[in-house]
């Protein structure tokens, strides 16, 4: 999933189904911050733009390339 995607959902479940675009970018910026400083250890990210990211615990999950 790519951040926006992450972000997207992440909302959705905190009962806003359509954020404003401050509200979507500051969760976008908080979620890529906590993947980035994550990236190796317990995610992994696709080498594609805009990356894509899985836990390490499901490689099973394939990168929608």
């Amino acid at each position: 999933m790519t951040v926006r995607q992450i972000a997207t959902e992440v909302l959705k479940q905190a009962g806003i189904d359509k954020p404003d675009s401050a509200t979507l970018q500051k969760t976008q910026n908080a979620i890529d911050s906590t993947l980035r400083h994550n990236r190796g250890r317990a995610v992994e990210a696709s080498d594609t733009y805009p990356a894509q990211w899985r836990s390490k615990g499901k490689p099973g999950i394939a990168f929608d390339l």
